[in-house]
């Protein structure tokens, strides 16, 4: 694909149906979510699907934490340093 190509069919979608997504549609996706770029290739992926009860239970735990003013952190630190990789040529 060409990169100007990319650049203008990229759009933004800020509405969703209320219409479940294929079990098959959603591991394709995901799969290539892993491709994405990571700081300094860590791939940190932990990929975690919910769905009926458990996910109304995160629901409901997010907005409790939410509410009752809880910090939150990331759950991966931001490294301060690059690791030390050396390039063959």
């Amino acid at each position: 694909m060409e990169a100007t190509k990319i650049f203008f069919e990229r759009h933004t979608i800020r509405k969703y149906l209320d219409k479940p997504v294929s079990k098959e549609l959603l591991i394709e996706a995901l799969k290539d979510a892993t491709r994405a770029p990571s700081w300094a290739n860590s791939q940190p992926w932990e990929i975690y699907v919910a769905a009926g009860k458990a996910l109304e239970e995160l629901r409901m735990a997010y907005l409790e934490s939410f509410e009752n003013h809880e910090p939150h952190t990331p759950e991966l630190p931001t490294p301060k340093v690059w690791p030390n990789i050396s390039i063959s040529e």
